[in-house]
């Protein structure tokens, strides 16, 4: 039966204070407890994408992982390969993130920071500062004071980080400044990030400071029109489902404005109009979740 996997989805998706990053390991996870001992697809295997689309909205690193399982069940994939393939997956994103956290550090180490993330991407960026470099200020964070969990994880790391209010952290953008977020979603135009991000940005541009976003291949948007049109069309055929309205609520789209933002995908920049490097990050996306290129 599905429901108990389904169930275990809408937790994960249900819990407001968690990146989208981390929503991903997590149903991954839920997957491969699921179906670490079964070889072949069972009945209503065919929906788990879209039932996983409704699970977490707006999230670009879930929408891969629902297309990868569409694209296993398409090609009668066994979903215990895949199961394999998917424990790799941490340890393929923590090498990732290293060497991003090494090349940004570089950027940012002789800066005050100002922080409006509290993903895992920005605590390893973080974690590599000394007590003697400039200061860190950090959004609480709302509606799941994100802000104050990341300064506690500081903390056990000998940083302290100054906390600030979300409407208070805006007049912390100075010239000298640099603004570190992080990304749930990038669109050829520009990401998605939470709620408030756009004023910060605004900010940033009046006082010249820099904004840097930190990304991994799993946040450019999936493969579209995606393989099957089971997936393609999911809410369009579930227009009432409540989950859904999460992603209006909890994000918005944040225009891409050079050279104010400097989206990281890795240890390089990265341009989300540029083709050849728009098809590089699908393609890193799709190694990733074990698919070959």
């Amino acid at each position: 039966m599905l429901a108990p996997l389904i169930t275990e989805w809408r937790r994960i998706g249900s819990s407001l204070n968690r990146g989208a990053t981390s929503c991903l390991l997590d149903a991954a996870h839920a997957f491969r407890k699921h179906y670490g001992r079964k070889m072949q697809w069972e009945e209503g295997g065919d929906r788990l994408p879209g039932l996983l689309l409704e699970t977490i909205p707006g999230f670009a690193p879930v929408e891969w992982l629902a297309w990868r399982i569409d694209a296993s069940v398409w090609v009668g994939e066994s979903p215990f390969d895949l199961c394999i393939q998917l424990a790799e997956l941490p340890d393929r994103l923590q090498r990732f993130r290293s060497l991003q956290a090494d090349a940004v550090h570089e950027l940012t180490v002789n800066n005050p920071v100002v922080i409006y993330s509290a993903g895992a991407a920005v605590l390893n960026l973080l974690s590599r500062r000394s007590p003697s470099n400039p200061p860190i200020f950090i959004a609480e964070g709302r509606p799941g004071n994100e802000g104050v969990a990341l300064a506690q994880q500081l903390l056990k790391r000998g940083i302290i980080a100054r906390l600030l209010t979300d409407t208070g952290i805006i007049n912390r953008i100075e010239e000298d400044v640099i603004l570190l977020l992080g990304t749930d979603r990038i669109t050829r135009t520009g990401f998605h990030h939470k709620i408030g991000t756009c004023p910060l940005i605004d900010a940033a541009n009046r006082t010249g400071a820099q904004v840097i976003a930190l990304a991994d291949p799993l946040k450019r948007n999936p493969p579209d029109p995606w393989t099957r049109s089971s997936v393609r069309n999911f809410r369009r055929q579930y227009p009432g489902n409540p989950e859904l309205q999460l992603e209006g609520a909890l994000l918005e789209n944040v225009p891409y404005r050079e050279p104010v933002i400097q989206i990281f995908l890795g240890d390089k920049p990265f341009h989300p109009g540029d083709d050849t490097e728009w098809e590089a990050a699908g393609k890193i996306a799709m190694q990733m979740l074990g698919w070959p290129t």
